[in-house]
């Protein structure tokens, strides 16, 4: 599990060694620069979190979903990346995203729910 209180650079660098990345793929290079997969940035490296891809080696539907509200509220990818690993809160499981990512409508509300709860705290 992910602590909060850790510095970012250390989360960063279990979230690499706790999932499984793949490293080239011209495909996801494509779709990350569409907003339609998740990259993440480490060192100058791109990598690509394998969790947001199915058994057919594609991108997963609510990925790109994420990735438009992302970007429409302003977060980045590595906000999005640790947030797919981190129990949720708005879930009255508190699984983490990945463990729903195939639940289309159920990660998108979660995220939606984790934008604008974390919003309100802002203004708060």
């Amino acid at each position: 599990m992910y602590d909060p209180n850790i510095r970012l650079g250390e989360m960063k660098k279990q979230f690499i060694q706790d999932y499984p990345m793949v490293y080239d793929s011209t495909e996801l290079e494509y779709a990350a620069a569409e907003k339609k997969a998740l990259d993440v940035d480490i060192s100058g490296v791109v990598l690509y979190p394998s969790f947001q891809l199915g058994e057919d080696n594609e991108v997963l539907p609510a990925v790109p979903r994420i990735l438009k509200l992302a970007e429409e509220n302003h977060i980045q990818n590595w906000s999005v990346a640790l947030w797919f690993v981190i129990p949720c809160q708005e879930d009255i499981f508190k699984r983490t995203p990945v463990e729903v990512i195939n639940e289309e409508n159920k990660v998108v509300e979660l995220f939606q729910k984790t934008v604008t709860s974390s919003m309100k705290e802002e203004v708060e």
